[in-house]
């Protein structure tokens, strides 16, 4: 069952969104939330409708899933801030919509009693429900997709972090249109996106986080020191983690080299589970990648809750 909802944040601003439940669930069953904020600057379905689809996925499992629109963004009230979308990114990265998802977990009291709250997202969401978790008590667990550890800058060269099968999936895209009048036609006519041809074919070339080790870079790459912190108190608050990243996501290569590598290198049991989904990149643009990672979510749930009504 689906119903729009709406409810007001800490400064009075109606958030809308969508509350899904299971129809088959028993009376005297436990009931898990799992709550979706922004997707970037998405609205409550998230880009390419991943947050829809994840929660389709999640409710025929049992579990309940409230999925809403933060300040500005998708039918909820108020403005996002007048900046670049860079800087946005950073003020997300920074913790910009916390304060509304913290008004979600308030409201969800209003729908029903549930035994757990879990948040999750992609990219700006993933980041925003981390940094909630840490700070929202009935927060139990979190499961960021394709969390970004990096700050947006508008100083960053977004091509160096072309990696992995995304480099792949681009340059075959343009392959695919070499026999293309119309597209030599565009290209000819300066109508065509070099700067990105010509980044795809520099990424062949360049490791995979070679942006990573070189110090001039450190400035325009900065590493978000709230994320570090989150983690550390997520950690001494023993809430439950499940780190999701898609095997072509550029973003995980961030995440190993600043943050697996450096601080769980060898260890028996890091405090968090990790999922790759294979042949999947950072915004899950294809269905088969929503229903794949929603698959793991399901699993990983199951692992901590056992069945959902």
């Amino acid at each position: 069952m689906e119903s729009i909802i709406q409810f007001p944040n800490g400064k009075g601003l109606m958030l809308r969104g969508v509350y899904q439940s299971p129809e088959n669930h028993e009376p005297g069953d436990p009931k898990h939330l799992v709550i979706f904020p922004n997707g970037g600057v998405m609205g409550c379905e998230g880009d390419y409708r991943a947050h829809l689809s994840m929660a389709r996925h999640l409710v025929s499992g049992g579990y309940h899933v409230l999925r809403f629109s933060p300040t500005g963004l998708g039918y909820s009230d108020g403005f996002i801030p007048d900046c670049g979308q860079k800087n946005l990114y950073n003020q997300i990265e920074n913790g910009l919509m916390v304060d509304d998802i913290r008004a979600a977990v308030n409201f969800s009291r209003s729908l029903d009693s549930f035994s757990s709250i879990t948040l999750s997202g992609i990219c700006g969401g993933a980041i925003s429900s981390f940094l909630a978790a840490a700070e929202i008590d009935e927060v139990g667990y979190v499961m960021p997709i394709g969390i970004p550890v990096i700050l947006d800058d508008e100083s960053q060269d977004y091509s160096k972090r072309l990696l992995a099968l995304d480099k792949h999936y681009v340059l075959k895209m343009y392959l695919d249109k070499i026999l293309s009048p119309k597209s030599w036609l565009r290209f000819f006519s300066g109508r065509s996106d070099v700067a990105t041809i010509l980044s795809t074919i520099k990424a062949f070339f360049r490791g995979k986080d070679s942006y990573l080790a070189k110090d001039e870079d450190k400035s325009k790459f900065a590493e978000n020191p709230k994320f570090f912190k989150a983690a550390r108190k997520i950690s001494k608050q023993h809430k439950k983690v499940f780190f999701i990243f898609g095997d072509s996501d550029g973003f995980w290569w961030e995440f190993q080299k600043l943050f697996l590598k450096r601080h769980y290198d060898g260890a028996k049991e890091p405090p968090f589970d990790l999922y790759v989904a294979h042949r999947a990149n950072h915004m899950l643009n294809i269905p088969e990648m929503q229903a794949d990672v929603a698959r793991a979510m399901l699993a990983w749930m199951r692992t901590q809750h056992g069945p959902a009504s």
